[in-house]
């Protein structure tokens, strides 16, 4: 019979025994399915104004009940 671990502990196993890949450099059409190792940030805003009806916005319901 087994007796179970905790999910930590799991957790804890898991991770003991794997480690990241290196990062490595392959051209644009190679990349799908692929991880960036780092952040990738737009200098340009897309679009460069204000769309709401793309963006969309949030509301409270309590700031619009009734």
């Amino acid at each position: 019979m087994q007796t179970l671990i905790s999910v930590e502990k799991a957790r804890s196993l898991i991770l003991d025994a794997v480690r990241a890949l290196p990062a490595e450099t392959v051209q644009f059409d190679a990349s799908l399915g692929r991880t960036l190792a780092a952040d990738l940030v737009s200098q340009d805003d897309i679009p460069p104004f204000a769309n709401s009806a793309m963006d969309g916005f949030a509301l409270r319901a309590e700031d619009v009940a009734g």
